[in-house]
């Protein structure tokens, strides 16, 4: 009898324990003061300790949310208060540790981790409001889609492709009638690649995307079969007369008869590949390798007629940048250049001057094409063969690296494999379809 009572006490005695931790974990203000510790601490490595450990379970991520939200907002205001103000430049994107509590944050999809991320929009470090900004995204925070649109008068939204390109994949992630149509309304104020992407989106808009609401589908299928003014040059005609030549038709993706169709000038390509962005690079391997003939050309002849017919097709408001690489990496021009004829002309001639090297810096012209201009929207990136020197050499962790790095800058990555195949083709393929470019392949 005794030790069944005793029994009874310890079950009962655990059940209160239990219930106790349960209860008191859930109080607000009542943290674990150990586990904010290491999620704020000084040390990366123990914050993405203490981060992973988190997230090896929901369980977990729910019990230590109120931890987590504390944590995100102590260690992004760190961030603002370390900002330098430096004009023309954007701060560094926050360390893995901070992404990584943010995109635990918002995994619970409650309303207070909500609440949390919108907070965070303010932030005056833009890798802060951009990370919330997808975070909110692509857990569909629909609360949020205002704030996020808001974010459209940040400076940071006319210094850096990658940001205005963050902003509109958010938006779009929300799957809503709201975000639908303010896209709409933004698709105006863009160009080449975003306006190209903005496009895409709306031309899959179906009825079901605004739910039972047929009138307010009907109304948004009618705006676009408007033309609009861009805003650039909303701009321009109210601070000096239009020049005739400025003057663009805008696409209408819902129209029977799209005015985008009405143009009397052939699609710009490359080898194949319609070229819609308006600031682009294009990458030449001249290794060793490269001097192998076909056909009675070598395959860096073959690839200069390709890339002289391709500059020579460029619009004169396309911005461009020409990169090269074999051992050593190197640019024509320090930054994008308008594709004026004169441009084009100096640029001929340079290719033709382009000579053979020696090995294949593949992961190097990469990176740094990731860092050569905020604004570029597209890379053009042609080789014939596996990367053999360089800081990365193996072609999946030069995929691994070159994504992570690509995670914000958003840079369309299309790839041209001069007779590659086994690993090397899988890396450009990789790389290509990863970041929402084309893979070509050529014999």
């Amino acid at each position: 009898m005794r030790s069944q009572n005793r029994l009874v006490a310890i079950a009962f005695g655990l059940f209160t324990l239990m219930f106790c931790t349960t209860v008191f974990a859930a109080v607000p203000g009542r943290l674990d003061r150990r586990v904010l510790a290491r999620l704020t601490g000084k040390s990366e490595a123990i914050r993405q300790q203490a981060t992973m450990e988190i997230q090896q379970s929901a369980r977990n991520t729910f019990r230590y949310l109120p931890e987590l939200i504390e944590a995100a907002k102590l260690n992004c205001k760190q961030l603002e208060s370390e900002l330098k103000v430096d004009e023309g430049e954007l701060p560094a994107m926050p360390p893995i540790s901070i992404t990584g509590q943010l995109y635990l944050i918002g995994s619970t999809q409650r309303e207070d981790a909500g609440e949390c991320l919108i907070e965070l929009l303010s932030n005056k470090h833009s890798g802060i409001s951009m990370l919330a900004a997808d975070v909110l995204g692509k857990n569909k925070f629909s609360n949020a889609i205002e704030a996020i649109a808001n974010l459209k008068s940040d400076p940071a939204f006319d210094l850096t492709y990658g940001y205005r390109f963050n902003l509109v994949r958010s938006l779009a992630q929300m799957e809503d009638p709201l975000a639908i149509e303010i896209l709409t309304d933004w698709r105006h104020d863009f160009d080449g690649q975003l306006r190209h992407e903005i496009d895409r989106l709306l031309d899959e808009v179906e009825e079901s995307d605004f739910g039972e609401d047929l009138d307010r589908y009907h109304a948004w299928k009618e705006s676009m079969t408007k033309p609009a003014t861009r805003l650039s040059e909303q701009k321009s005609e109210s601070t000096e007369p239009a020049k005739k030549t400025s003057i663009v038709l805008q696409p209408s993706s819902g129209s029977s008869e799209s005015l985008d169709r009405l143009r009397f000038s052939k699609k710009r390509q490359y080898y194949g590949m319609e070229l819609y962005a308006k600031r682009l690079m294009f990458i030449i391997d001249h290794s060793g390798s490269m001097e192998e003939y076909s056909a009675g050309m070598t395959r860096l002849q073959r690839a200069k007629v390709e890339l002289i017919r391709a500059i020579t097709d460029l619009d004169p408001d396309t911005e461009f940048a020409i990169m090269f690489y074999e051992t050593v990496v190197r640019t024509w021009r320090e930054d994008l250049v308008a594709a004026s004829e004169e441009n084009k002309l100096e640029a001929i001639k340079f290719i033709k001057r382009l000579s053979f090297g020696d090995k294949t810096n593949t992961y190097t012209a990469l990176r740094n094409s990731i860092e050569f201009s905020d604004d570029l929207e597209a890379v053009y990136l042609l080789t014939d063969g596996q990367p053999t020197v360089g800081p990365i050499i193996a072609p999946t962790k030069i995929v691994q690296d070159i994504l992570h790095r690509n995670r914000f800058r958003h840079v369309n990555f299309n790839t041209i494999g001069v007779s590659v195949s086994g690993p090397t083709e899988t890396f450009l393929k990789t790389l290509a379809s990863e970041s929402g470019g084309e893979f070509r392949a050529l014999h």
